[in-house]
């Protein structure tokens, strides 16, 4: 169980890093200096997922 939250938190990371990446990209070629990117609403989605990951991590290590 504990191995597998551990797999889990590093996927959801790697995923919400990449997906973070590229929407910033996307944002960035789309409305250069419009708006901040880092507070952009479609920027919560990733926070969530890189959040969720962390958690999921903190609570793998703390109960292996």
């Amino acid at each position: 169980m504990i191995l597998e939250l551990a797999v889990i938190a590093t996927a959801l990371l790697i995923i919400g890093l990449t997906g973070q990446g590229f929407e910033m990209r996307k944002m960035k070629h789309a409305e250069p200096t419009t708006q901040n990117v880092f507070f952009s609403k479609r920027s919560i989605k990733w926070y969530v997922i890189i959040g969720i990951a962390i958690i999921l991590w903190t609570v793998s290590e703390r109960f292996s």
